[in-house]
């Protein structure tokens, strides 16, 4: 289905408005029907594929048989994936993870006003670290990290998934949304104890970019019980061990 078709199926009048900013490059208030503050995009073609993705073809829109109360968004980039639970899911907590600088300026300015969504300007690893960004050359929604030394003036503490658990005193994750960038690779080689307390994750590989992602994936999973269902162009993985048929 044609974008202007999904779009007026799924928000009727209030589609074809949004369909014509897009198009014209009016995209600093887009009203989304559902959302209760307008979006913010850059006019630029990977803040509008990305808001395709997301609020237009529904890539997040996935059968979940939980009732979220706190979910991880790594890879936040502008926000749009953080405002999309927060509105199919109003009631979790939503803690939006976004490395690069202006993505994350983005990505605060479009979720200011939902008090549940925790944005956070750090980079996702599996360990302490400092890093930097790599412009991968592929647009705001292709940034890449490193490694990198702590004299380096551009680095920055990494952040885990095992602080992020630490800090906001959890015991389980509902949903963990994992795009990001091929870091997904050093994610799964080393403490990965979180996989067993998360219900649902949903992750985008990159071997494209970084090779040794689906071997990083695949071995650490093995460990664990999930099914693994093909979901657009992610992974969509359930623990068996915390959700029941």
């Amino acid at each position: 289905m044609s974008t202007i078709k999904k779009i007026i199926k799924n928000y009727g009048l209030n589609g074809l408005i949004v369909y014509l900013k897009l198009k014209t490059g009016s995209t600093k208030n887009i009203q989304v029907a559902g959302l209760k503050n307008e979006i913010a995009l850059r006019n630029t073609r990977a803040d509008k594929l990305l808001f395709k993705q997301i609020f237009v073809h529904e890539e997040y829109n996935f059968n979940t048989p939980v009732q979220p109360q706190f979910i991880i968004d790594a890879g936040a980039n502008i926000g749009l994936s953080a405002l999309y639970f927060a509105n199919r899911f109003p009631g979790a907590v939503i803690v939006a993870v976004e490395v690069e600088k202006e993505n994350f300026e983005m990505l605060s300015r479009n979720t200011k006003n939902y008090p549940n969504i925790k944005p956070i300007n750090a980079g996702l690893w599996p360990k302490p670290a400092v890093l930097e960004v790599v412009d991968s050359g592929s647009g705001s929604t292709g940034f890449m990290v490193k490694e990198t030394s702590a004299d380096n003036p551009n680095s920055f503490k990494a952040i885990s998934i095992t602080d992020i658990i630490r800090m906001y005193q959890i015991s389980i994750i509902d949903i963990v949304k994992i795009d990001i960038e091929g870091a997904e690779k050093e994610l799964f080689s080393d403490n990965i104890e979180w996989i067993a307390k998360s219900k649902i994750i949903i992750l985008e590989l990159h071997d494209r970019k970084k090779e040794g992602c689906s071997l990083s994936f695949f071995t650490a999973f093995s460990q664990f019980n999930f099914e693994c269902h093909p979901f657009e162009q992610n992974f969509l993985l359930i623990n068996r061990d915390l959700v029941k048929s």
